[in-house]
């Protein structure tokens, strides 16, 4: 995976945010994914492709246990969420998980 960045302080975030829509891919399509560094792999590929790569280490979640949370919203549009969730076939959680997972990719690329 690749990551380029203006500034080197945003290079880890963009990293981060890359690779966990990777790992999420990878998870959602059944796909099994590559050795953790905490396995003692490292990742073997052609440096030669590149000029002057720089290699680092980014952490990445991922997908744990579902989770029961309590949260307040307006009333309108839980309706609103309600209607989109029966019309697509997918619940009031799924719809919610994907809407915020819209919006941190969408955070990502600012």
């Amino acid at each position: 995976m690749t990551s380029v960045a203006e500034r080197t302080a945003d290079l880890m975030r963009q990293a981060k945010d890359a690779l966990a829509s990777a790992v999420e891919d990878m998870e959602q399509h059944g796909e099994k994914l590559p050795p953790s560094i905490e396995d003692d792999v490292l990742p073997d590929y052609d440096r030669s492709k590149f000029s002057n790569p720089r290699s680092m280490l980014v952490p990445v979640e991922t997908a744990g246990r579902a989770l029961s949370v309590n949260i307040s919203i307006d009333e309108g549009l839980l309706g609103r969420i309600d209607e989109v969730s029966r019309r697509t076939g997918r619940s009031r959680s799924a719809l919610l998980a994907r809407g915020a997972r819209l919006v941190i990719a969408e955070e990502a690329d600012n």
